[in-house]
């Protein structure tokens, strides 16, 4: 049974160029950085089965935008998207709370989020699923 509540067990932690890399018992995670924080967190290795991981917002630089999704392996999250706006992808934005699946508009999903905030992504048999 899926628990989200349960921590990711991680067995390698490792900074790169680019953010912040960390593998699990049987997925790999890729933290991408672009400019002065963290923008996207994105699964590397398809959705094989249910995890969940979240990430605090401890810092936004002016009124930019944090987005915390997954894409699958095969697609990149292109420069200058989020996740959500690319085929592949699924994100939630900070900015108007919105939740994007492969497509620039989005849907109502909830509350904003900002600095000192907690969210959480998770995903069980290809259902994509965020917390705050």
């Amino acid at each position: 049974m899926f628990h989200p509540a349960r921590e990711l067990l991680a067995s390698r932690f490792s900074f790169t160029a680019t953010g912040l890399e960390v593998v699990g018992r049987d997925c790999e995670y890729r933290m991408i950085s672009r400019g002065k924080g963290i923008e996207s967190v994105t699964l590397l290795g398809g959705f094989k089965r249910g995890e969940y991981f979240e990430v605090e917002v401890e810092r936004m630089a002016g009124s930019g935008c944090v987005a915390v999704g997954v894409a699958e392996k095969e697609r990149s999250v292109e420069k200058h998207k989020l996740p959500g706006w690319g085929e592949g992808s699924c994100g939630y934005h900070s900015d108007d709370g919105r939740k994007f699946i492969s497509d620039s508009y989005g849907e109502a999903y909830g509350p904003a989020f900002k600095e000192g905030d907690r969210v959480g992504c998770g995903w069980m048999k290809g259902i994509v699923f965020f917390t705050k």
